[in-house]
C-alpha cells in the first residue's frame, strides 16, 4: 500500500466520528463543526477537510479523544463499529 493511501479502517472511522457529529446537530447538542472546532481549539477547516476527503486526509486521533469525553461517544462504537454509538 503506498504512503499516501489511507486504510479502509481509518475511512470507517472517520464515517462513524462524522455519524456520530450529525447525530449531536440533530439532537441539538452542538450546531455544527464550528461549536467542536471551538471547544476543542482546533481548525475548523481540518474538521471540514476530514469530512468531505475522508481517502485523502486521516481524523485526528484527538478528535476521537475529544467526542468521546465530551459527548459520550462510544469508542468501542467509534474504532470497531460494534455496540451502540452512545455510552450509557
Amino acid at each position: 500500500m503506498p504512503a499516501t493511501e489511507i486504510p479502509k479502517a481509518a475511512i470507517d472511522i472517520n464515517s462513524r466520528f462524522f455519524q456520530a457529529v450529525d447525530y449531536l446537530v440533530e439532537t441539538k447538542r452542538i450546531r455544527g463543526l464550528k461549536t467542536l472546532a471551538t471547544l476543542w481549539d482546533v481548525s475548523r477547516f481540518s474538521l471540514t477537510w476530514s469530512k468531505n476527503h475522508p481517502e485523502e486526509k486521516r481524523l485526528k486521533l484527538e478528535y476521537l479523544y475529544y467526542i468521546a469525553r465530551d459527548y459520550d461517544i462510544s469508542l468501542n462504537w467509534l474504532f470497531f463499529g460494534k455496540g451502540e454509538m452512545i455510552e450509557r
